[in-house]
């Protein structure tokens, strides 16, 4: 049995930090952990603990599954044990709503001995403090490690809170560390709080969406993200390391984030390094960005469209003073954005003679490099350097080298996204940086200033004389204000309205909708209904962005301004088909027949930590989402588009995000029960939430 909200998986990876909640009768948000369970397959067995399956401590529960078993922990309380989990494929999670909490000073290690090569081991949404994590192969062979949606935290002075994947001799490591969050302290120079490292083993590391923070203010030692690449005599060793939209704060002195190749032997060895999307901010002197060094072998970089701030320097390319002149950095530096208190780039000659850079937008006092032709030096005009993101008047818009972030991200495997896991391109080119501008969200509350019988209207910059805009909103409870009522939008120069589909119904004063407003680019889009494309309740999509694309992250909007029709009728998205004949659907819930000109407002994206798909418990009136971004920030603007599996097949009704006070989580609220197959595409923007949780950037403007 499988308990029912288990993280749906993609590549191996949970999608998301969302979890389906037990049924609510009231609008709360309340946060017990449940025990409904469905089926799962026959070839995998689920036990959760505690439980008569699992009725004495963790540690026996590990030891007891089978080869390819998954443990679901299912407790509020502290579980003070040590975890050692050995030479088994199995996976240890939280059940649905939570994330179990180790006692302070526990560890989690994972080790695969010499006699058992070819495992797999996960674990997820667990919580660490003062401890570490720690997957080890000792064997021969492939074992492949995974590390999702953990917390671990140290308190100021702990070196021990860090999450570590070593390989050795003759082995391969297949390490993911995603959506992680580790604040802490290096335990030395050669050391990081997310580490990779091999003594003549092959790693394969792909780091994606963690946050990395330093638990002090002080410059420290080490690395927030350290690749440890190191040779033995009489093994080839090596690997690929694939760094991808993590941020990491704090004054590391060996770097935000370190390459090396023989920190510690002489025997060379090559590895390839692709860092594309990550954010760097040091937050003062004696602090590097991205740090790259090598001994006697070679590193073969791509570092692209990386942003780093408020550092001593930005990106380097140094020898080990142990090292050969035969060691070599070579690859390529393109469409970073770097502003630095010393250097931009450092890179040593004789080292770097096959290392371009160019197209970088480098704001600092001098340079140790060549820059190509296409550097841009200038103020890169940000909104603060604790976030880094472009303002409007930023040069770094539309700069980046486009083929050079193309062939980044196509070559290692990385999806076409920002930091923000927003789309990568929203204008003409890609931005310089990790950040991509454009995307727009707020609140809309209605007033008797802005509102008229059934329809009211938004004042943003990003709707105001833009006929093109594509609004996209999701009602919220406020105000203690609540409808029940389908809704659309509309353009009535020289402003986008929202509009109540029963247009009987006046809307009323308070009632509030956060409003999405993608920038024009692929992904956005409006789709037009017609006869050739509209049959009963839905209308059939029929774009790039979408099509063959079943785990795309969709939202939908009404659109009258695109046809003159009104739908008084819930909406939502369906998939139907497979393969290159799979596409999106839009429909009335209720089945009720859909006008075969209605038009809509479509957003797609590819998922990630903040762009997701979110299931409802059947029977269940709440969805509660446990998102570090939005956790206790009540001015949060989320969105939301329902997701149906087999229309018609329950009573439907509207939604709306609520906040609960109580527990600082949001959750979707339905006034009647959710039917089973229902889900939900939610995004969040990063940028709406800093806006509205830190308005007040002290000594911090660019």
């Amino acid at each position: 049995m499988s308990c029912a909200g288990s993280v749906p998986r993609f590549m191996g990876i949970p999608l998301s930090h969302a979890e389906s909640t037990v049924p609510f009768s009231l609008r709360s948000l309340a946060f017990p952990l449940a025990l409904a369970c469905v089926s799962t397959p026959a070839d995998a067995a689920t036990r959760v603990w505690p439980s008569s399956q699992c009725p004495t401590t963790l540690q026996a529960c590990i030891v007891a599954v089978s080869d390819g078993d998954r443990i679901e922990i299912a407790t509020n309380d502290e579980i003070d044990e040590n975890l050692l989990i050995a030479d088994i494929d199995i996976e240890v999670t939280t059940i649905s709503g939570g994330r179990a909490r180790l006692a302070p000073g526990r560890n989690i290690d994972l080790r695969i001995s010499a006699t058992r090569p070819g495992k797999t081991m996960r674990i997820s949404r667990l919580q660490v403090r003062d401890g570490r994590v720690q997957f080890y192969h000792g064997g021969t062979g492939t074992a492949t490690f995974e590390a999702s949606d953990l917390d671990i935290e140290g308190s100021p002075g702990n070196l021990t809170a860090t999450l570590r994947f070593t390989a050795n001799p003759f082995n391969t490591v297949n390490a993911t560390a995603y959506n992680t969050r580790i604040t802490g302290e290096p335990a030395g120079i050669n050391n990081g709080l997310l580490a990779f490292d091999t003594d003549g083993g092959t790693m394969n590391a792909y780091a994606a969406w963690n946050r990395i923070q330093r638990s002090s203010t002080t410059t420290t030692s080490g690395s927030g993200i350290l690749a440890d690449i190191e040779g033995t005599p009489g093994t080839s060793g090596g690997g690929t390391i694939r760094l991808f939209g993590n941020e990491v704060r704090g004054r590391f002195a060996r770097g935000g984030i370190f390459l090396s190749e023989g920190i510690g032997s002489s025997t060379p060895v090559a590895f390839d390094a692709t860092t594309v999307g990550n954010v760097i901010i040091c937050g003062g002197v004696n602090a590097y960005g991205i740090g790259q060094a090598a001994g006697s072998g070679t590193i073969n970089t791509s570092i692209v469209n990386n942003t780093i701030v408020d550092c001593a320097r930005g990106i380097t390319a140094t020898r080990w003073n142990t090292g050969t002149s035969a060691s070599r950095i070579n690859g390529s530096v393109a469409n970073n954005l770097i502003q630095t208190s010393t250097e931009g780039l450092t890179f040593t000659t004789d080292l770097t003679p096959a290392l371009a850079a160019d197209n970088n937008l480098i704001d600092a006092p001098a340079n140790s490099a060549t820059s190509g032709p296409n550097t841009i030096f200038a103020s890169p005009r940000l909104v603060a350097r604790v976030a880094p993101r472009l303002t409007a008047a930023s040069p770094a818009i539309n700069a980046a080298d486009a083929n050079a972030l193309t062939i980044a991200i196509l070559d290692a495997g990385m999806p076409a996204l920002d930091a923000d896991g927003l789309r990568r391109i929203k204008g003409a080119r890609a931005d310089i940086g990790a950040y991509e501008f454009g995307d727009r969200s707020f609140r809309h509350t209605s007033s008797a200033r802005n509102t008229s019988g059934h329809i009211t209207s938004l004042d943003d910059a990003s709707t105001n004389d833009v006929s093109t805009a594509r609004v996209l909103p999701t009602r919220i409870f406020a105000n203690a204000v609540a409808s029940t009522e389908p809704f659309g939008v509309y353009y009535q120069l020289p402003e986008w309205t929202i509009y109540n589909e029963n247009v009987s119904v006046p809307i009323a004063s308070g009632l509030a909708w956060s409003a999405w407003v993608p920038s024009a680019a692929s992904g956005s889009f409006t789709h037009q209904g017609d006869s050739s494309n509209t049959t009963g309740a839905s209308t059939r999509i029929d774009n790039v962005a979408t099509n063959s694309l079943p785990d795309r992250i969709v939202l939908v909007a009404h659109n009258w301004t695109a046809a003159a029709t009104y739908n008084p009728h819930h909406i939502g998205v369906t998939y139907t088909g497979s393969g290159s004949s799979g596409r999106w659907n839009i429909l009335n819930l209720d089945q009720a027949t859909l006008p075969a000109t209605s038009g809509f407002n479509v957003y797609s994206q590819s998922a990630s930590p903040n762009a997701f798909r979110v299931a409802a418990m059947a029977g269940s009136q709440t969805v509660t989402i446990d998102h570090p971004l939005i956790n206790g920030v009540p001015c949060a603007s989320p969105h939301a588009t329902r997701v149906v599996a087999v229309p018609g097949s329950a009573p439907v009704s509207s939604f709306d995000f609520d906040y609960g006070e109580s527990t600082g989580r949001w959750g979707i609220f339905s006034p009647v029960p959710y039917p089973i197959g229902t889900s939900f595409n939610v995004v969040i923007d990063p940028a709406q939430v800093f806006e509205c949780r830190d308005r007040i950037f002290a000594h911090d403007f660019d």
